[in-house]
C-alpha cells in the first residue's frame, strides 16, 4: 500500500521502487491496494514494508512483518529485518516465520507499541504529559552523553 496522501511524484517513485525490488524478487504477484491499512494488516498472512508508519499498524494487529529498510525497530524481535526482499520473504515463508509468528514476537510488538505511545507527544495528551515526554527524551539524551 502506498500512502494515499503523498504527491504523485513520490507515489511514482515508490511504484518504481516496488517494481525494482518486490516484483523483481517474487514476480507479478505484487499488487497495490487502496484498502484501509488496518484492514490489510489485520487480514494479511504477513506484510512487507520499508520503515514507515505501517510498522506500527502491524504492531497493533500483531501481524508478521518483514521490513526491508532500516528503522528503529530493525534490531528487535517485533519485526524480521532483511534489506534483501527475496531473502527476507524466503525467511518469512520458507522458514515458516510468518506461519509461526511466536507469542514472544507478538509480546515484543505490544511492548514496542506501548513504548512508542509513552514516548510520543500527542494532541490527546495534556500539555504537562507532553512536557513529561519531552523531558524523558532529554533525560535519555543526557544519559547517552549528549549535551542539551
Amino acid at each position: 500500500k502506498i500512502h494515499p496522501h503523498i504527491d504523485d511524484e513520490e507515489k511514482n517513485a515508490q511504484r518504481r521502487f516496488i517494481d525494482a525490488t518486490l516484483r523483481g524478487a517474487i514476480g507479478a504477484n505484487v499488487v497495490e491496494s487502496v484498502a484501509a491499512i488496518g484492514y490489510l494488516t489485520a487480514n494479511a498472512r504477513l506484510t512487507v514494508t520499508l520503515n514507515g508508519g505501517t510498522i506500527m499498524d502491524n504492531f497493533y494487529t500483531q501481524t508478521p512483518i518483514l521490513t526491508v529498510a532500516r528503522s528503529m525497530f530493525s534490531q528487535t524481535d517485533a519485526v524480521v529485518y532483511d534489506p534483501d526482499p527475496a531473502r527476507g520473504l524466503a525467511r518469512m515463508l520458507d522458514d515458516g516465520l510468518a506461519a509461526h509468528w511466536t507469542a514472544e514476537r507478538q509480546r515484543r510488538q505490544r511492548q514496542v507499541a506501548c513504548w512508542v505511545a509513552r514516548m510520543s507527544m500527542n494532541i490527546n495528551k495534556t500539555a504537562q504529559e507532553n512536557v513529561d515526554v519531552l523531558q524523558r527524551h532529554l533525560d535519555l539524551a543526557v544519559g547517552h552523553g549528549f549535551v542539551v
